[in-house]
């Protein structure tokens, strides 16, 4: 079974995810992969998929409303010669007209279409009927006849605690189309529910500056060992790394692995995703994690986080 991250020097050894795959305790995220409209190119997103999957990540996440479909067409590339890496994709958000189709003809009623413009928030649909849609989708963007790793994308906790949502879940696992399902959610809430859910269940939280509460909460529940947890968004917001780089003089790729670290030692999780936005960023990142402990220890790194506070000599 899976056993915790400790450190980052963890992260790009390869390991036990739940019952059934191995991977590297590190996953390349791909939000940010393939989306043209701002201003990221197909084939940069192909080169940065790449690079991180040469350089060790043996782990991906995707969903299938990253870039509209795109990023999950570069995974299904990218992965189709590595048969050791293990990838995550997620169902339910609705940011396309096909998938608003979908969702109305599984459920009978009309879904919101705000998710078709990109600052909006997005519909949700956890219909039996559409996620078999969603996953028969991902499969063909994938190029996969399995996915190892499934999971609904921001849930409402009624949705993870819907006993036809469950079924359906686990039902494509007895089909063979999934390997382990789960969720992944920025609620702590929902977070927490979700290591209730049958079997082995891979959860995805929030594990930035700002969630130690629901890290407590996560690691203190007593099927926290039962379940596979991954952290997110242990970066905090796009201007933290940014920010703490210029306050202490630090590259940044001394901030992204000292707020990784941080994020390991106070939740503990299986895994832990890291957002890659071009070849360099990935390759400047990995090289960072390989040389070592973090420079910002774990009390100056509080500080810093600590509004007014600033680094001492």
């Amino acid at each position: 079974m899976t056993s915790p991250l400790t450190d980052v020097t963890d992260l790009l050894t390869r390991r036990p995810l739940g019952s059934e795959l191995q991977a590297s305790g590190l996953g390349v995220g791909t939000a940010r992969l393939g989306a043209f409209w701002q201003g990221r190119g197909v084939r940069e997103g192909a080169r940065t998929l790449e690079a991180a999957l040469d350089l060790g990540v043996t782990l991906v996440d995707t969903a299938d409303v990253y870039a509209r479909g795109i990023a999950e067409r570069l995974v299904g590339r990218a992965v189709a010669t590595r048969p050791d890496v293990a990838v995550m994709t997620k169902a339910g958000l609705l940011k396309t007209p096909q998938a608003l189709v979908a969702a109305s003809r599984a459920t009978g009623t009309r879904p919101s279409p705000s998710g078709l413009k990109t600052s909006a928030a997005a519909g949700r649909c956890f219909h039996p009927g559409y996620l078999r849609w969603a996953l028969e989708g991902s499969l063909r963007r994938l190029r996969m006849e399995h996915i190892p790793v499934y999971l609904l994308h921001e849930p409402e906790l009624s949705d993870v605690q819907d006993p036809q949502v469950v079924e359906a879940m686990t039902g494509f696992v007895r089909e063979g189309l999934v390997g382990a399902w789960g969720v992944s959610t920025p609620d702590p809430q929902v977070a927490v529910a979700a290591l209730d859910l049958p079997g082995t269940p891979w959860v995805q939280a929030l594990a930035g500056p700002d969630h130690a509460a629901l890290a407590d909460r996560l690691t203190e529940h007593p099927r926290r060992g039962q379940a596979v947890l991954v952290g997110i968004g242990a970066l905090g917001d796009g201007a933290l790394v940014p920010e703490l780089a210029e306050r202490t003089g630090l590259p940044g790729s001394d901030v992204v692995v000292s707020l990784l670290d941080r994020a390991i030692v106070r939740m503990r999780p299986d895994a832990v995703l890291l957002g890659m936005s071009t070849a360099e960023h990935a390759v400047r990142n990995l090289a960072r994690l390989r040389a070592g402990a973090p420079l910002l220890d774990g009390p100056t790194l509080e500080r810093l986080l600590t509004p007014g506070e600033e680094p001492t000599a």
